[in-house]
């Protein structure tokens, strides 16, 4: 068995596990079967303390309202912070390795992309920035 057809068993198991396919899901399968792209490559995400005091500012302020509301809202933007492992160039380049990544509910997420280390380095909404 050559190398190649064993990295392809192990994306594919691997794709077997994911839970959701969305369109970008088959599309980025179909791309994986037919070219053999290496695009599974798992970054780490790491928070910045600044980037959690937003969350936590962003939670509670929501909850002061509606508590599973705030849950939804952490929810979009860890999953869409969860995103950045597979793709990590996805959100806008803003200047030198400062990306931006826009969520649901109007919040944009700041980082930086060095090597297999995805830094999340604060959290805003829209209006405070």
């Amino acid at each position: 068995m050559t190398k190649k057809s064993k990295k392809y068993r192990k994306v594919l198991h691997i794709l077997k596990g994911l839970e959701k396919h969305t369109t970008l899901t088959k599309h980025l399968l179909w791309l994986k079967k037919k070219y053999f792209l290496n695009i599974w490559y798992m970054h780490k995400i790491v928070f910045y303390k600044s980037a959690i005091k937003d969350l936590d500012e962003i939670s509670s302020f929501i909850a002061l309202d509606n508590p599973l509301q705030a849950k939804l809202v952490l929810r979009d933007i860890f999953n869409s912070i969860k995103y950045l492992e597979n793709f990590p160039l996805l959100g806008k380049f803003r200047k030198e390795k400062l990306r931006e990544l826009v969520v649901k509910h109007k919040y944009r997420v700041f980082y930086e992309v060095d090597k297999s280390l995805i830094t999340v380095i604060a959290i805003f909404k829209h209006k405070n920035f």
